[in-house]
């Protein structure tokens, strides 16, 4: 079986390393998986393809009237602190079925590449499509999660709702059974089976997977020397793409840590941003390379995503993988991972009080943040291995291949 992936996003971000793990997981089970990857820093590895766009690659006036939208959405969104796109780009289908056409495309990440209006028709015509929802943004208009609502003005209000019926009338001309939807979570799953655009495909909850042999327990002491940390702090981890995001909820985290009590040793921990110690704060920045990460997650005595929406998270699945106690705001995707005193901690979500109550109790019981991190690498084992994931998938490609008559 040959397998497209198609992907635009930062390499460095969630969703291209969510994808990206999936394609390798393929390959390892012996199918001829490839990754086309249109991003702007797609790196330089063997089985990744880089799809080279034209400088102009739309004409005429085409190209006047696309770039003239394009300028007119980003003077609208320029200001916004989430994340909205275009369901437009030069990801037309000659360019995209340019390496050659596969069984079966399965899209990724693909905003601001992928052209919906020409590339969709003629590519669903030709082979089945698999969608994997990373965001929402698929589903709804301009943005990729459902906005803060001092984030809205009315400018950004009828571009989301032009968009939502642009997409809308994109997605009622496909066949049925050549286009579905994979959501790594249920929560996912639920907003694409109630969406009235997507209503009429099939959606499928497949989580997302990870190297369980790279993202494994550590001695905690040993990765603690090697990345610089005290080996006697209490460490809390955080883990994002940017520390800025209000979503990731770095500001609720840091709240809650502020209101700990006086005598206990916390370090608070983070990936993402800027490099540095920051009084109680060590900073690591930017780290891509997967055994520092590892390392990263070891050293910690407990992970906390305190995300305000979220899918599900590859930070949260990595430090399970690494046997590190996860506490985390109960929203989107979470619960699938984090079960309550089983693999972790779920708060209710924005609590502040009580996500600083569940920290501190955790921080002071070992016995307790072993047995969760224990629990945590057993369920990622079960159910999140590569094996398992990608025998999912083909299962489901098979299925849509046979049921398009290909």
């Amino acid at each position: 079986m040959l397998i497209h992936h198609l992907s635009s996003a930062n390499f460095k971000g969630g969703a291209a390393r969510a994808g990206y793990r999936l394609h390798q997981g393929l390959a390892a089970a012996g199918y001829t998986s490839r990754w086309l990857d249109a991003g702007r820093d797609s790196p330089q590895m063997p089985d990744v393809l880089r799809i080279k766009i034209a400088r102009r690659f739309w004409k005429g006036w085409a190209r006047f009237f696309r770039l003239d939208e394009r300028r007119r959405f980003r003077r609208a969104f320029r200001s916004a602190s989430s994340v909205a796109t275009l369901p437009s780009g030069p990801g037309k289908a000659s360019l995209i079925a340019g390496p050659g056409w596969p069984e079966i495309f399965h899209f990724h990440w693909v905003s601001d590449f992928l052209d919906w209006d020409s590339a969709l028709p003629l590519l669903t015509s030709r082979v089945p499509v698999v969608w994997t929802l990373h965001d929402l943004n698929p589903l709804i208009g301009a943005w990729h999660y459902d906005p803060d609502p001092t984030e809205l003005n009315a400018r950004r209000i009828r571009w989301d709702n032009k968009l939502i019926i642009r997409k809308k009338s994109v997605l009622s001309k496909l066949r049925a059974d050549r286009l579905a939807f994979v959501a790594p979570s249920n929560w996912m799953a639920e907003r694409a089976r109630a969406c009235e655009a997507t209503a009429r495909f099939s959606v499928h909850q497949i989580p997302n997977t990870l190297n369980i042999e790279t993202f494994c327990p550590g001695e905690r002491d040993r990765m603690r020397m090697d990345l610089g940390l005290p080996l006697h702090a209490k460490i809390v981890g955080f883990v994002a793409e940017s520390l800025q995001t209000p979503r990731k909820g770095l500001l609720q985290l840091t709240e809650a840590l502020a209101v700990l009590p006086a005598n206990e040793r916390v370090l608070l921990a983070t990936i993402g941003g800027n490099a540095g110690f920051e009084g109680n704060r060590y900073c690591f920045g930017t780290v891509t390379d997967e055994a520092r990460l590892r390392a990263f997650y070891a050293a910690c005595d407990i992970f906390v995503c305190p995300s305000l929406q979220d899918n599900l998270p590859n930070t949260v699945l990595e430090a399970m993988a690494c046997g590190t106690p996860v506490v985390a705001f109960d929203t989107g995707g979470l619960g699938d991972l984090v079960k309550q005193d089983e693999s972790g901690c779920l708060v209710k979500l924005a609590d502040v009080g009580a996500l600083s109550r569940v920290i501190s109790e955790l921080l002071s019981d070992d016995a307790r943040r072993l047995r969760l991190g224990r629990k945590a690498r057993a369920v990622v084992e079960a159910d999140f291995s590569p094996e398992v994931v990608a025998r999912r998938h083909i299962d489901l490609y098979r299925e849509m291949i046979a049921s398009s008559g290909m």
